[in-house]
């Protein structure tokens, strides 16, 4: 081959290559800058839900009566159990936070007493809000029984709690989707469809992981 022909050829060729590289840089440029405004939009959404539906002084305050077994607070609780759960209110209350609620943040409730951690749920419901790490981080919860009639029992109370706190949200101008996943964020559905998982609202809900479920739920994924 000749050297002229040679470096006519590399420069054509070399052309390609070096447009190619091009391309493909400002396509990962442009697709990094997607993800980055997608990331502010998700952040500022999240942001915007929690100065809405948390109070931390409030929560700080009902927490803190909660400890020291204010009555008062008791018994708005009692006096709102059947509401959230269906069921009559346990006889005994107790501040000590539960294991599983400790460790876990579970929504969990406990057949011989009212946990503090339940209880403070309850109350901040009642005035239209979540704690932070509720609103921030989802609810966990699980309906897993002995038996199938008391798992269907327990996923009623589970599933009627969850539709009364958002249900109070709602009512306090909070109108946002409430969804369910069982496997970690990568599907979001009905609460009455999952029967362990972790409990979200909307704007809790990243875009990726969203458009994931999405394509997911409708079998488009691979």
């Amino acid at each position: 081959m000749g050297g002229g022909l040679a470096l006519i050829l590399f420069l054509v060729f070399g052309g390609i290559f070096l447009g190619k590289r091009q391309s493909d840089k400002r396509e990962h440029k442009h697709a990094r800058n997607e993800y980055e405004q997608q990331r502010s939009n998700d952040d500022d959404r999240l942001s915007n839900w929690l100065s809405i539906v948390t109070d931390r002084e409030l929560e700080i305050s009902l927490e803190d009566g909660l400890y020291n077994s204010d009555e008062k607070l008791i018994q708005e609780v009692r006096d709102s159990w059947h509401y959230y759960f269906g069921i009559e209110a346990p006889p005994f209350y107790s501040n000590d936070v539960d294991k599983y609620q400790s460790v876990n943040k579970w929504a969990y409730v406990s057949n011989h007493m009212i946990d503090r951690i339940i209880a403070l749920r309850i109350l901040m419901a009642n005035r239209g809000r979540l704690t932070e790490s509720d609103a921030q981080f989802g609810i966990k919860f699980s309906s897993t029984a002995d038996t199938r009639k008391l798992e269907e029992d327990k996923h009623t109370i589970n599933t009627m709690f969850f539709n009364a706190v958002n249900a109070r949200l709602k009512a306090h101008g909070i109108d946002k989707e409430m969804y369910a996943s069982a496997d970690s964020g990568s599907t979001f559905r009905r609460v009455e469809e999952i029967y362990s998982g972790v409990v979200y609202w909307q704007p809790m809900i990243r875009t990726a992981a969203w458009n994931l479920s999405q394509l997911m739920l409708n079998g488009r994924a691979r």
